[in-house]
């Protein structure tokens, strides 16, 4: 097989073949580039099959990091549960605004929506956005399967930090990512569950996944799953 394919929207992309690999996996490097690692047998055209499937979500990866942004936002995204990024084109000057249940995105013609500077526009009302619909449904969420599994926290709090979905500290203080107001209920509860069974066990030992799993029996999948989306705004 060869060591690599060109495609006319993605460029040159790295083939790598393991015989550790039991799927194909696509990763986009910090520098843009993109590799596929695969077994070793992968047929050519499974590869390139699987690499089209994924191509819309390969170029805003790629043209993300090309801009040094952990995303893009564009018109219709979803914003949480309830909110939607509307953009506008009309106004002559780049601007925000919070209107219902929409963000309004005023982008100006002479202006790329895809430039960092659109999108910087952006974070500021997308994080009050997700704020308060955490404030609204997280504490709540997480009190109900505190009681349902006879677990206790002392309090939780919510914000954006880089990287991380949640943390419990040893004084059982939770605290919980804007962002999980981005991801399915089932991922959101495994976060919780997590975090709630951090206030049994203060490590990632085979007794804490054991208790992970008698309340999230399908927490390997959630886990997986989970990977598909940021806790970056």
């Amino acid at each position: 097989m060869k060591n690599e394919l060109v495609d006319p929207q993605l460029g040159t992309i790295k083939l790598r073949r393991n015989h550790l690999s039991k799927s194909i996996k696509i990763s986009v490097k910090p520098d843009a580039s993109i590799y596929v690692s695969m077994p070793p047998r992968t047929p050519l055209f499974v590869v390139k099959r699987f690499i089209e499937s994924s191509k819309k979500e390969l170029l805003s990866i790629r043209k993300a990091k090309q801009t040094g942004l952990e995303k893009l936002y564009a018109d219709q995204d979803l914003i949480g549960r309830s909110h939607k990024i509307v953009l506008d084109r009309s106004k002559p000057k780049l601007q925000t605004r919070i209107h219902g249940q929409s963000i309004k995105w005023f982008v100006p013609k002479s202006l790329d929506p895809s430039s960092t500077e659109a999108q910087a526009a952006l974070v500021a009302p997308i994080k009050k956005v997700l704020t308060a619909q955490a404030k609204a449904y997280l504490p709540r969420r997480l009190k109900n399967l505190a009681e349902r599994y006879n677990l206790t926290f002392d309090a939780v709090y919510y914000g954006n930090p880089k990287g991380r979905w949640g943390s419990c500290s040893s004084q059982k203080i939770i605290r919980l990512n804007v962002a999980l107001m981005n991801v399915p209920l089932e991922l959101t509860d495994y976060v919780l569950i997590h975090e709630l069974c951090h206030t049994v066990q203060m490590n990632h030992s085979s007794d804490f996944w054991e208790l992970v799993e008698s309340i999230d029996p399908n927490y390997r999948e959630h886990r997986k799953l989970l990977k598909k989306y940021s806790p970056y705004l």
